[in-house]
């Protein structure tokens, strides 16, 4: 048998034109007719590589964060992404975009290489922050927690193993 979809892909796949019996989304979603279980939340962390912040400083503002080399995840607006809040309210960073592309995982690697800085959730870095190959610095996202979901087709049977997947994600 083979799958249809990609198992991992950071493009909004429309569950019921792929055909797709399961789809997870990670962050705000829209409304819509579909089947929605909420699986978790996780955080949003903006981080980079020591090697990095040795050379460009580490931000502890948004204005100063302005000024570094940002890797941007270029399925949601630069002026959303990088909002932070402020003393003066909500500050939309607009810095030097270096790098934009439409996966995470991308985006975590060439942090890793030391081109800038990301935001990203936590869950695709966490193992990297302990290792000490990224570090999370302190200016935070003003949507730092997103939802993780597991979204499925209005009106379809819910596979008996698809149904078991998402019971042990949930777990």
């Amino acid at each position: 048998q083979t799958c249809a979809l990609p198992i991992s892909d950071d493009r909004f796949v429309d569950v019921t034109d792929a055909g797709a019996d399961l789809v997870i989304r990670i962050g705000r979603l829209s409304a819509s007719s579909l089947v929605v279980r909420k699986l978790g939340r996780d955080r949003i962390v903006v981080c980079g590589s020591p090697e990095y912040l040795a050379r460009a400083g580490v931000p502890r503002t948004a204005d100063e964060l302005g000024r570094h080399a940002l890797l941007h995840y270029s399925l949601l607006p630069l002026e959303r992404e990088w909002r932070f809040e402020g003393p003066s309210g909500l500050h939309a960073v607009t810095g030097r975009c270096a790098l934009s592309g439409n996966s995470g995982s991308l985006l975590r690697r060439v942090a890793i290489e030391g081109l800038g800085v990301t935001i990203v959730p936590y869950y695709m870095v966490a193992a990297d922050v302990a290792a000490g190959r990224l570090v999370i610095v302190p200016p935070r996202p003003v949507h730092d927690e997103v939802g993780i979901y597991a979204v499925f087709p209005q009106g379809r049977q819910v596979p008996r193993r698809v149904a078991a997947i998402v019971d042990r994600l949930a777990r």
